[in-house]
């Protein structure tokens, strides 16, 4: 199987929404101490997955409450995220999750620069997860980042790099872990 997307396609991707403006989402459904976060082009790019049901299936929560292990669904683009059991129908897993290296204090390293790190981190983490190679799979990649404010904030300093994979077109049944596909 010949495979649509490089890491070299992505990146170019990610150059092309950045300079155009890619788009945030506030979540303002959660805890004080990270009040907004966005997605980055990452996800933009590659989920095309969301459950199209009317109502919400599962615990609805935050997206910066997702661990590692959580299998979820997406409702209305990222704006409604239900956690679910893996071994229901769901949307997407989450397989790594890594806290931003600047230290406390450093400013937001730039929209861009978040990009490239989520894009590498989660690239990076794919095949120990999955125990097969991002270029011949057909589970995609995509990453939850911090927004610029919760990076920042004395408070929250929410800095998590949430990286999931999915199936374009469909939905999983059953953790991705260890099946190569």
């Amino acid at each position: 199987m010949v495979r649509r997307s490089t890491v070299a396609t992505i990146v170019l991707a990610l150059a092309v929404l950045t300079s155009a403006g890619a788009c945030s989402n506030d979540d303002t459904s959660g805890a004080a101490d990270a009040t907004t976060e966005t997605t980055t082009p990452v996800t933009e790019v590659l989920a095309a997955t969301t459950t199209t049901s009317p109502e919400p299936v599962g615990e609805q929560v935050p997206r910066y409450s997702l661990q590692l292990g959580d299998c979820f669904n997406v409702y209305d683009g990222l704006t409604v995220i239900t956690r679910v059991p893996c071994d229901q129908p769901h949307d997407r897993e989450v397989f790594h999750t890594e806290k931003h290296p600047a230290p406390h204090g450093e400013p937001f390293p730039g929209e861009g620069a978040m990009q490239r790190y989520a894009t590498d981190v989660c690239y990076g983490q794919f095949e120990a997860f999955t125990g097969g190679l991002y270029e011949v799979s057909s589970l995609e990649i995509g990453a939850f980042t911090p927004t610029q404010q919760n990076f920042e904030d004395s408070k929250a300093r929410y800095r998590t790099i949430t990286c999931f994979v999915y199936q374009r077109g469909q939905q999983l049944t059953g953790s991705m872990r260890g099946r190569a596909m």
